[in-house]
């Protein structure tokens, strides 16, 4: 509908509106043009901050999500979170919101990662990427509207009760005797779980539920240290300066707990060759950047990926749009929602050929974010410049990250979200 009134529109125009119609387009098409000639210093301060915070929770969330969404090498999830901040910033209209992968987003894809290769996986981005992105051009983001916002939270919480349920087995360090696996679906998983539950290990049982603690705390924490300023008495230049850091301790929960439970699992193995036998630890990660590739896409790949090809690009716009609009409504200023299908679509496109699985808006990143001060989308590169540090000189110290630690991180995620 967006597109036909446009097109009758320009035709009704005269030579010199069509021009401005065309250039006013373009520049829709490419926000990024109307707010970079206005950037400042301050602008920039304030987005590298910003960038820099939501960094350091991308990395261990990022870990994660890629193991929720069934990759044996957690790199996929890293890969996943940085080239979405880049384009984003050059098509997207919400200065908060921050791309990558989702706990949402990561548990529809398993579903895909269990049936089929992983080279499915980086089809299904590209096929997404391609139907928003198109969606977008075709101005058919006023249909979110449509949608039931119950059925959108009613999956929400579901998918989040069955990913904490599914993370039981890492927080308790269950292994099953005679090589046997606890499955992924709901119910054999809870039934597995207590079956198996004699076979928890002491270490991870402590570390995890000591990671619960933390993040819990540090959560409690943040919550708290906005309510501490007094009208009445301003604080001075000491009591502000633990008040920032305070606030950044508990704004970096994830980081924080993937630290400290690293440095415990790195004491621990320096001080028992056969650590690994106690306390359950990520597997070697693969470092460096991605390799580019190319997405085989084929008649019988789309076939066998069915209805992921809907699902996957109609729940990742949901789930952007609703926190971009809500971001908005709360910070003064408005989204388009048609561009932001394309933002998406683009970004996907793109990250197809890096061996991403599909991006959507996190929002507990974009609260982190909006939270932090950013002012322009670009914090958003920051962001991803934090990723590829990461991805270029880190990977040999995951090695040493406790399953049971990424567990707590997303069962307190997931629990949040119901």
């Amino acid at each position: 509908m967006g597109i036909i009134l446009d097109c009758i529109a320009f035709a009704r125009a005269d030579r010199a509106e069509r021009k401005s119609l065309f250039a006013e387009y373009w520049r829709d098409r490419f926000p990024i043009v109307k707010w970079l000639p206005k950037y400042s210093g301050k602008k920039l301060v304030s987005d590298i901050i910003a960038g820099l915070t939501v960094g350091l929770m991308v990395v261990p969330q990022s870990l994660a999500y890629a193991k929720i969404a069934g990759f044996e090498d957690l790199k996929y999830g890293l890969y996943a979170s940085f080239m979405g901040c880049f384009v984003y910033s050059v098509f997207g209209t919400s200065k908060d919101i921050s791309l990558g992968p989702t706990a949402i987003m990561s548990q529809i894809v398993v579903e895909a990662r269990r049936k089929h290769p992983i080279s499915y996986v980086f089809v299904m981005t590209l096929t997404c990427g391609i139907i928003q992105f198109l969606l977008g051009i075709l101005k058919l983001g006023m249909f979110v509207n449509l949608i039931s916002l119950p059925v959108v939270s009613g999956f929400t919480s579901a998918a989040a009760i069955t990913i904490a349920t599914g993370q039981i087995k890492h927080l308790l360090g269950i292994q099953p005797p005679g090589g046997k696996s606890i499955p992924r679906n709901f119910l054999p998983c809870i039934e597995d779980s207590f079956k198996y539950i004699k076979y928890s290990h002491v270490w991870d049982i402590v570390m995890g539920f000591s990671c619960v603690l933390l993040v819990l705390g540090l959560k409690f924490l943040k919550s708290h240290t906005q309510k501490w300023d007094d009208p009445d008495s301003p604080p001075n230049k000491k009591q502000l300066v633990a008040r920032k850091f305070l606030w950044a301790l508990s704004t970096g929960r994830n980081a924080v707990v993937v630290l400290v439970a690293g440095l415990i699992a790195y004491a621990l193995c320096c001080a028992t060759p056969n650590c690994w036998s106690q306390l359950k630890l990520v597997e070697n990660i693969d470092g460096g950047l991605p390799t580019a590739i190319v997405p085989n896409i084929t008649l019988t790949t789309l076939q066998d990926l069915d209805a992921s090809l809907f699902v996957i690009p109609m729940m990742g716009f949901l789930e952007a749009i609703s926190i971009a609009q809500a971001f908005a409504r709360e910070n003064g200023y408005r989204v388009d929602a048609s561009q932001e299908l394309i933002a998406i679509g683009a970004s996907n496109i793109i990250a197809s050929f890096i061996q991403s699985y599909p991006v959507t808006g996190s929002f507990s990143r974009t609260s982190v974010n909006a939270q932090s001060g950013v002012r322009t989308p670009l914090g958003g590169v920051f962001t991803g410049v934090v990723v590829l540090l990461a991805l270029a000189f880190l990977t040999p110290l995951f090695r040493y990250i406790p399953e049971a630690a990424l567990a707590a991180i997303i069962i307190t995620a997931g629990f949040f979200f119901v």
